[in-house]
């Protein structure tokens, strides 16, 4: 009887396989929730971030205007980067960084100066507009520092001088300014979204730069959505 009751304690002590079973389901649904809350709360502090820089963004780009009586178009409307695999336009966030640095000009239509990394690298005695900087966070990053693949907040590279604005989740914010004939009528073939003066946004959460309507929902933009 004595060995039967010991027998039997032993056996309670462990665990059976379902049991473990069971517990590490329990765990890894925690977890998976876990890293949903976080990664929803980082979105949500990412999108904050977003809309709060597109602002400032806007008011630099409305001070650029009133210095040189018209907004910053892009040089080129279609040249690209990687980043993660995913092909982005930097067009408009090269012209945005010259802009808001007042580093070169050579992205911004009608100039000719590269970036050099330098804020304020355009500055002409002969031209007071020129090299003017609108925002001074707006910084790039170092030959070293992109070696040593550090981020920067503002502010990415692809090569030695070409430097481009990203939004909180590190891709390049998309800017564009359609061209319109005497008649209102579009003279360029670029897809556009809104009827804003110029289009500034962000793809949001996207893993890549998706641009169907439902896709558009994650946008974060300068214009209200129709």
């Amino acid at each position: 009887m004595i060995m039967k009751r010991a027998l039997l304690s032993t056996r309670r002590a462990g665990f059976t396989l379902i049991e473990v079973l069971t517990v590490v389901a329990i765990v890894a649904m925690l977890a998976a929730m876990g890293f949903a809350g976080l990664r929803y709360a980082m979105n949500k502090s990412r999108e904050k971030d977003c809309v709060a820089l597109i602002a400032s963004i806007g008011k630099s780009i409305g001070e650029y205007k009133d210095d040189n009586g018209n907004y910053p178009r892009p040089a080129s409307d279609d040249e690209q980067t990687s980043i993660d695999g995913e092909t982005y336009k930097i067009s408009g966030a090269r012209t945005l960084y010259q802009v808001l640095s007042g580093d070169g000009t050579d992205a911004i239509k009608g100039g000719e100066k590269p970036s050099t990394g330098e804020p304020g690298s355009a500055q002409d005695d002969k031209d007071p507009s020129l090299g003017k900087i609108y925002m001074d966070t707006v910084v790039a990053p170092t030959k070293k520092q992109v070696e040593e693949k550090k981020k920067l907040k503002l502010v990415d590279a692809a090569g030695d001088t070409t430097f481009f604005v990203i939004d909180p989740w590190r891709h390049p914010f998309q800017y564009q300014l359609p061209e319109y004939d005497k008649n209102g009528l579009k003279t360029t073939s670029m897809e556009t979204y809104s009827d804003a003066n110029y289009e500034l946004w962000s793809f949001g959460p996207l893993k890549k730069p998706e641009t169907t309507e439902e896709a558009q929902k994650e946008w974060i933009t300068n214009w209200t959505a129709k």
